[in-house]
């Protein structure tokens, strides 16, 4: 009986091992379960002009992933990639096991000449001298009105130099902003200048030849010379205007400027006559003689004198214009043409030993115009159009006209 049982035992223990072995051979294989990783794409630059080349980098968890497709719109592009139109354009990156990369836009716009940043000045740059800069664009055409940014702000041009380092940019819409220009600026060592002359009044197309010493008085013979901040030759033909001249050489400068007045030569159209002759003249002056009371009221008193280009006489007018009461009690004189309120007193004609050969003073007989137009360009003298005639029908006719550059005395405009 005892053999029988542990007979069935054994039976049922071999049924459940063919049963086991049976299901472990029937199991269906399970795939590992696959995790993509992020994937971020970089672009070198973002807004871009027209032929520009952009360059991507992608990389996930701060590591740079190679062998990874670039997508332009959709349309698989090489990497770096040439953008050749303007527009929009949407970039990603894919990589076999990673995720698709996020989306980097690209503007890309028309492309603009670049301006080119440069000094006019000699190097080096030393303090106060006054630099002036030159933009052109990137084909070397001046560029005209363009903003000179100093360290970020808006400077003038020239620009008074100051000691320190400097950077400076060129701006101008329609345009690609400059290179930073890096200018650095030194104390210098002194320099003086000198003309021919002895004098700083002097005339236009004069040539100025110009001494330039340092502070040992010893001629620098190769320092280059700046007129109101502009390059210059010397000798210089003189222009007419007030003028600062400097004097540089590497390292040094003119600290005080050389002041030359330089006159303009007149200018002019005009004649008088009188008894039938006309004169041609050269030249006039204008002078403020004195105030006069007359009938209780005090007027300015006037001359012109106008001389004949052949130097055998000339024409003195007389006339009046009112004058201003001021509180203290003093007087000023109203110029000519301030007023049209002017009294002509009398013409006379003298030869050229001073003789008086024509005179008309009745006033009421005259009639006329004074009127200055602007300072001359010459120190002292005032562009202004001038005519008195006698009326038709006067006991002595007589007529001067003067327009163009005339000598002020005793009174400034």
């Amino acid at each position: 009986m005892r053999k029988i049982f542990n007979l069935m035992i054994l039976t049922c223990f071999a049924v459940i091992g063919l049963s086991c072995s049976s299901d472990d051979n029937n199991t269906t294989p399970v795939d590992p379960v696959v995790v993509e990783k992020p994937l971020e794409l970089i672009a070198d630059q973002t807004e871009i002009f027209a032929g520009d080349t952009v360059k991507f980098t992608a990389r996930s968890e701060k590591e740079v992933v190679e062998d990874v497709e670039i997508f332009i719109d959709q349309v698989k592009a090489t990497n770096p990639y040439t953008f050749e139109q303007i527009g929009q354009y949407k970039v990603t990156a894919k990589a076999k096991g990673y995720k698709t990369s996020n989306t980097v836009t690209i503007t890309v716009e028309e492309k603009l000449p670049i301006l080119v940043l440069s000094i006019e000045n000699p190097l080096p740059i030393v303090d106060r001298m006054l630099v002036t800069f030159i933009v052109k664009d990137n084909n070397g055409e001046l560029v005209e009105d363009a903003e000179i940014l100093l360290d970020g702000k808006k400077t003038m041009n020239p620009w008074p130099a100051e000691i320190g380092e400097h950077s400076f940019i060129a701006t101008k819409e329609g345009y690609q902003t400059s290179d930073e220009l890096k200018v650095t600026v030194i104390e210098p060592e002194p320099l003086f200048i000198t003309t021919q002359f002895g004098e700083n009044t002097i005339m236009e197309e004069m040539d100025v030849h110009f001494t330039v010493r340092d502070k040992n008085n010893t001629i620098i013979k190769d320092a280059r010379i700046f007129v109101n901040g502009h390059s210059v030759s010397n000798p210089w033909k003189a222009t007419a205007g007030q003028h600062l001249v400097r004097a540089y050489k590497d390292g040094y400068i003119t600290k005080e400027p050389l002041e030359i007045t330089v006159n303009a030569y007149p200018t002019y159209t005009g004649f008088y006559s009188y008894d039938g002759q006309t004169i041609e003249v050269n030249a006039s002056e204008l002078t403020f003689k004195r105030f006069e009371l007359i009938d209780s009221t005090v007027y300015s008193l006037w001359w012109e004198n106008t001389y004949s280009s052949n130097n055998q006489g000339y024409c003195t007018v007389e006339f009046l214009t009112p004058a201003i009461h001021n509180p203290d009690g003093s007087y000023t004189a109203v110029n000519p043409s301030k007023t049209t309120d002017i009294t002509w007193l009398n013409a006379r004609v003298y030869d050229k030993d001073n003789f008086w050969i024509f005179s008309s003073s009745y006033s009421e007989d005259f009639t006329g115009i004074y009127q200055v137009m602007n300072v001359s360009g010459r120190l002292g003298y005032i562009h202004a159009n001038y005519h008195l005639k006698t009326k038709t029908g006067a006991n002595k006719p007589f007529e001067i006209e003067f327009n163009g550059d005339r000598k002020v005395i005793n009174y400034n405009f």
